[in-house]
């Protein structure tokens, strides 16, 4: 495993390769191995009833499914391209003030199902459920369907 801060790299590639993050003000603040956490503020993200903008809420939420495998395969340092392939929301009502993204790690058997189907087939699917969250508890549940491809 590398000896790196895997939220440093995470925060410095969303800045750079995915644009919309730094103007919505999204940072990765918290990762435990198994659950990683994006955050980000009310005010670029406001619509006009003074609430988060759905589209942000989806934006954070399809992100942060992202952020997890980026990191997984930061951690294994595997080189492979991530793509949004599908996404399914549920707007719960809407977000007051700053929010924040939670994807929680499938079980280990579908994690470890993942790299063995990168090893022989270089790409796969899956599927990963992230919720938002605003001070007063969720706001949405996203689905994202994610597509994994070996680069090179």
């Amino acid at each position: 495993m590398m000896d790196i801060d895997p939220l440093v790299v995470l925060n410095d590639t969303l800045a750079r390769d995915i644009p919309i993050t730094r103007v919505m003000g999204i940072s990765a603040d918290d990762y435990d191995g198994n659950r990683l956490k994006l955050t980000a503020p009310a005010a670029p993200n406001l619509n006009d009833k003074q609430t988060a903008f759905a589209g942000s809420s989806y934006s954070i939420a399809a992100v942060c499914g992202w952020s997890l495998l980026f990191v997984k395969l930061l951690e294994r340092e595997i080189d492979a391209d991530i793509a949004v392939y599908k996404g399914e929301i549920k707007y719960i009502k809407p977000a007051v003030g700053d929010f924040y993204a939670v994807c929680v790690s499938p079980g280990p058997e579908i994690i470890e199902d993942l790299f063995a189907a990168l090893a022989t087939r270089k790409k796969t699917k899956i599927a990963l459920d992230t919720t938002v969250y605003d001070a007063k508890g969720p706001v949405v549940n996203f689905t994202g369907g994610y597509a994994v491809r070996i680069m090179g």
